[in-house]
């Protein structure tokens, strides 16, 4: 998922996104917080209405009076809001909002009018567990609340005589012009989409098997046992085999291996797989670098990064960087990519290496942070252990909050 958190004081994220990650998202880049519901309006109004992205749900975490009429205001006004969201397949009206106080919920026990704005405007009010426990996906207004939002797209689609197993490209326009006016979270103009409802969470509930996570385990014991396997394609395929691994949520498709060469000259540069963001994403197109999970980031002497690790952030993040910023390159990047079907309008993308495992990575983190500052790009590091829970997140997504 992807949510906006307007929180009323600075918190510390990755403390703080405990209560959501693993189960509302993957990672801590999955939330967009700001801090004042004019800099949360913005975010609404550019990324969601001018560029129709895709949000899940926005949450508010406030402690003031203030502020609680502030985003109550800005609820009343995305209540009344006639625009689109998400490629225009979604109301914006309809969109997930929720409230996170804890004294709020004390309140709503003694005064019915604060029972009423929840039940009128809101989807619900989140209790916060302490510590930042994680919040749960079942029995609390939160998870409830994604049913209810779940449930009335379900209905919509039922209307229209589909299933979440359609294409959605097929539409009967005798059968919707009669019952869009029964449309409660739909938008009359999803059908115009190339792709209409092309979500990973959307018809895809028997697709990713939770026994995809044991040949990811089988795969990796097999690297565990024998430290001098070199074998990287085995790799490329398994992740070609089980391609939400390497799509997740965000991308449709990936380029694989193809050549970008350089200006008046032979020399080319090679990534394993261009991930490509759906048009709803938020997320950039990624570079996506493998390496192999036995490949160690210290030495076992001194704890001091190793040469062939350095090497490899470098790859990816200075190598890659260089050419892929660099304007004189982008006739060469759009030809290639066109050849898939893919237009690249610009040169911004995220630059993510796979390799190793938490134990090493964990071994020294704070070096590790230290060197990841050197490249040009900053690379986001997976390793195979966050592989892993990318799979058990994603198979919950479609299991637990899909249709």
């Amino acid at each position: 998922m992807k949510f906006l958190l307007i929180s009323e004081m600075t918190i510390e994220v990755e403390q703080y996104l405990k209560m959501y990650i693993g189960e509302y998202i993957e990672h801590e880049t999955d939330v967009i917080i700001r801090y004042s519901i004019a800099d949360a309006k913005s975010v609404i109004e550019t990324e969601l209405i001018e560029n129709q992205k895709h949000l899940d749900f926005i949450i508010a975490d406030f402690t003031s009076d203030t502020f609680s009429q502030s985003y109550t205001e800005l609820a009343h006004w995305l209540r009344h809001s006639v625009f689109t969201y998400s490629d225009k397949n979604f109301r914006l009206s309809a969109l997930p909002l929720f409230l996170m106080n804890n004294m709020l919920g004390y309140e709503r026990q003694h005064y019915e009018h604060v029972d009423e704005l929840i039940e009128n405007v809101f989807d619900g009010l989140v209790y916060k567990p302490e510590n930042h426990k994680r919040i749960g996906t079942t029995n609390n207004p939160l998870a409830k609340g994604m049913d209810r939002w779940l449930d009335r797209l379900k209905s919509d689609i039922d209307d229209l005589d589909l299933d979440s197993s359609s294409d959605f490209t097929k539409m009967n326009m005798r059968i919707f012009n009669a019952r869009a006016y029964k449309l409660k979270v739909l938008s009359e103009v999803f059908y115009e989409n190339k792709k209409p409802l092309d979500y990973l969470w959307v018809g895809n509930g028997l697709q990713i098997v939770e026994s995809t996570a044991d040949a990811l385990i089988k795969l990796l014991k097999t690297y565990n046992q024998n430290p001098s396997l070199r074998n990287e394609k085995q790799i490329h395929i398994f992740l070609q085999t089980y391609h939400h691994l390497l799509k997740s949520e965000h991308f449709y498709k990936s380029i694989y291996e193809q050549h970008y060469y350089h200006n008046s000259s032979r020399k080319y540069e090679e990534v394993d797989f261009f991930n490509i963001a759906h048009q709803y994403s938020m997320n950039l197109n990624e570079l996506f670098e493998v390496k192999l999970p036995n490949q160690r980031f210290f030495s076992k002497r001194n704890l001091s990064m190793l040469r062939p690790a350095q090497k490899y952030f470098h790859q990816i993040g200075t190598k890659y960087f260089d050419y892929f910023s660099d304007p004189a390159n982008l006739e060469e990047i759009q030809s290639k990519s066109l050849q898939h079907d893919v237009s690249i309008k610009k040169l911004d993308f995220q630059y993510s290496l796979l390799m190793g495992t938490d134990e090493d990575k964990l071994q020294n983190i704070s070096g590790l942070n230290a060197f990841m500052a050197i490249p040009k790009a900053n690379v986001r590091l997976l390793t195979y252990d966050d592989l892993i829970k990318r799979h058990h997140y994603l198979h919950l997504r479609v299991t637990r909050f899909g249709i």
